[in-house]
């Protein structure tokens, strides 16, 4: 049972199809995240106020909406 659903998981990871698209300017970062993803239509656009967030805090908000748009 556990194996079946492990390869039912992975060939869902392999139906996945996503785009994303980040534009940062000083004051502003635009997140575009578009596609398919486990069979579900995908489309996320948000943008956040990153003025006065470090360069490592950017790359961590980056990663956490880039993972959060794809679940």
């Amino acid at each position: 049972m556990l194996l079946g659903s492990g390869l039912w998981a992975a060939a869902q990871a392999r139906n996945t199809n996503l785009t994303t698209r980040i534009e940062n300017t000083d004051n502003i970062m635009s997140i575009e995240v578009n596609g398919n993803a486990r069979g579900k239509d995908i489309s996320y656009i948000r943008q956040f106020r990153v003025a006065g967030m470090s360069r490592s805090q950017k790359e961590a908000l980056k990663k956490t909406v880039s993972r959060l748009a794809r679940c």
